[in-house]
């Protein structure tokens, strides 16, 4: 199975290296890796792209990114974000890519990357951190995301966020081949870089090879919805363990019929998004049925019965789920498992009305 992967991703190498040359090639495959790594984020294109810093003066990475809770600090930048509603312990994911289109491993590529995180992991609030960081060589968008990135930080001090350095050297080479220094400078900097983060921080250092890329290119991406509800949901006490910790394994809530449409509608308001039913044993049922008549009905009478006393409500599964704030929760690959009727009699009764 390995032989075939690596001789189908020789053929695709193949055809980039028709399609682009040289510096070309190179950038290519830089846009690829960060893709492919940030693939479970369902991140815009245009804001992968943004972190792509490969080139002169890179330090080892070419390409960085900073998400808390999963979602993309620009350029390591809190901006707006509101962090009151932030519950303790909120990971904040650091990724720090080197890409090398060829079929080989460098021993080099640890030794360069690990002294630019020591410039980005620093506290900056030091002047004299600060002036070291100024004199490093490093362009100047590393070092203005090492700014941004070290006021999110001091930001986040009463969140006391959980710190998770991912060091990725992406090749199409296998595993199998890489040296034994490769692999000592890996350790090393896993362990420089453990020294530079809060002594809970968890920090990774990876090779993805031909499996990894194909495996990944295979995958479908993560997909993440908010669902507003009405006040604060009621969290089950019953908990499950992560490696992030524990968090709440099921909860219950009211939510608004305009709130409940937003959520299972596609991106851009066309239509209902399917992929939230596709496992279900049955399609939706049409208007004709006595059940989704009823519900028809309901919605367009005139009463002054809240619509939650007369449906059994919604059961939504997903692989995680979280809270932004106290009113917003991130459902991430949601699946309706009751609730189909339901919905799409919702969505077609109020269809004209949006």
């Amino acid at each position: 199975m390995k032989k075939l992967h690596l001789i189908t991703l020789k053929q695709c190498l193949k055809r980039i290296i028709r399609i682009a040359q040289g510096e070309k090639r190179t950038k290519l495959f830089e846009s690829f890796s960060a893709h492919l790594v940030l693939k479970g984020f369902s991140l815009p294109y245009t804001a992968v792209e943004d972190g792509i810093v490969g080139g002169g003066e890179d330090g080892g990475i070419d390409s960085l990114f900073a998400l808390l809770n999963g979602q993309l600090l620009p350029n390591g930048s809190l901006d707006e974000k509101d962090i009151h509603f932030l519950p303790k312990r909120t990971p904040l994911d650091l990724y720090f890519i080197q890409s090398k289109n060829s079929f080989s491993w460098r021993a080099d590529v640890w030794p360069k990357m690990g002294s630019a995180l020591k410039f980005l992991l620093s506290d900056l609030s030091q002047s004299s951190n600060l002036h070291k960081l100024e004199k490093s060589g490093l362009s100047d968008r590393i070092k203005r995301f090492a700014i941004n990135l070290n006021e999110t930080r001091r930001a986040l001090y009463s969140v006391m966020p959980l710190m998770r350095v991912h060091c990725i050297y992406v090749s199409f080479g296998s595993r199998g081949k890489l040296s034994e220094l490769a692999l000592s400078r890996g350790d090393v900097l896993k362990n420089a870089v453990k020294k530079l983060l809060p002594t809970d921080s968890k920090v990774e250092v990876d090779y993805w090879d031909c499996i990894q890329i194909v495996r990944a290119g295979s995958q479908s991406a993560n997909h993440k919805v908010k669902l507003h509800i009405y006040d604060q949901a009621i969290i089950e006490n019953d908990l499950k363990e992560n490696g992030d910790g524990k968090k709440p394994k099921n909860f219950v809530a009211l939510v608004t019929l305009e709130n409940y449409l937003n959520f299972i509608q596609k991106k851009g308001g066309n239509g209902i998004d399917d992929d939230m039913f596709e496992e279900n044993v049955r399609g939706y049922a049409g208007h004709a049925v006595d059940v989704n008549k009823a519900i028809q009905k309901t919605l367009t009478r005139d009463s002054d019965t809240h619509f939650w006393w007369l449906n059994n409500g919604i059961t939504i599964l997903a692989d995680e789920t979280y809270d932004n704030t106290n009113t917003e929760w991130v459902i991430e690959n949601p699946l309706i498992a009751n609730g189909l009727q339901t919905s799409y009699t919702l969505y077609d009764a109020f269809a004209e009305k949006r």
